[in-house]
């Protein structure tokens, strides 16, 4: 039986990212941004938005829950880039609960906590002045390729991707259809690190119809990667 094997790449991020207030994640927050939106694309939605605050102050409109509003809100948002990297559902049920508000140049905000909520800047820019404590790290993964899986053939070719755990953390590879045994991934995700003791790695057969199968999962110890990275190739097991 031939050996399974995957060539990874690891780079440890110079930099460390605070962990921000509250608990969440870094993954969470990159839906955040300081939107370069046009001027169109931002006087569209500041204009849904106090349509929108307009009409719950409007006894008529309470019953209704303010759905064209909402809507119209959706809409705007839509071409920005936090309308196209958050999900379709997960903006719908944002946008009912949404609010609008000019906060004056240099004002600060402090997050504490459930009590705050998701701060989106439509025209200026804002930055982090002070975080947690606690230190991240980002890591640089890169998966070039795999070699020897089992399981391929000329009728039923392999359809694989991998997918890096970094702790409770899931970051998943494009699906490299009809790769074969041999599959090119040339793959890279940044990662935020935790100084947890393992990554694992999973390269597993999509399928359309039925359960994913597993190819093969090897993990990598934190001791070969934390201090200058690491690079070089993984025997896969089942």
């Amino acid at each position: 039986m031939a050996a399974m094997a995957a060539a990874v790449a690891i780079a440890a991020a110079s930099t460390d990212v605070a962990e921000p207030r509250g608990g969440w994640l870094m993954e969470d927050l990159q839906q955040v941004h300081c939107l370069p939106t046009t001027h169109d694309i931002c006087f569209r939605a500041i204009r849904a938005l106090k349509a929108l605050r307009e009409a719950r102050l409007r006894p008529d409109r309470l019953q209704c829950g303010c759905k064209e509003e909402v809507a119209a809100l959706h809409d705007a948002l839509r071409p920005t880039t936090f309308g196209q990297v958050c999900p379709h559902g997960l903006l719908s049920r944002l946008l009912p609960a949404a609010e609008y508000a000019s906060v004056p140049a240099d004002t600060e905000l402090e997050l504490r906590g459930p009590g705050d909520a998701l701060y989106m800047v439509l025209t200026g820019s804002a930055r982090v002045l002070r975080g947690p404590t606690l230190k991240s790290r980002m890591l640089n993964i890169t998966v070039e390729s795999a070699t020897g899986l089992q399981g391929d053939s000329e009728k039923d070719r392999l359809d694989p991707y991998v997918v890096v755990q970094v702790g409770c953390r899931h970051y998943t590879s494009p699906v490299a259809m009809d790769a074969g045994e041999n599959p090119v991934f040339n793959w890279s995700v940044s990662a935020l690190y935790h100084k947890e003791p393992r990554i694992e790695f999973s390269v597993m057969e999509h399928d359309d119809y039925s359960r994913h199968d597993i190819l093969g999962v090897v993990g990598l110890d934190a001791v070969m990667f934390e201090q200058d990275g690491w690079e070089g190739s993984l025997l896969l097991g089942c």
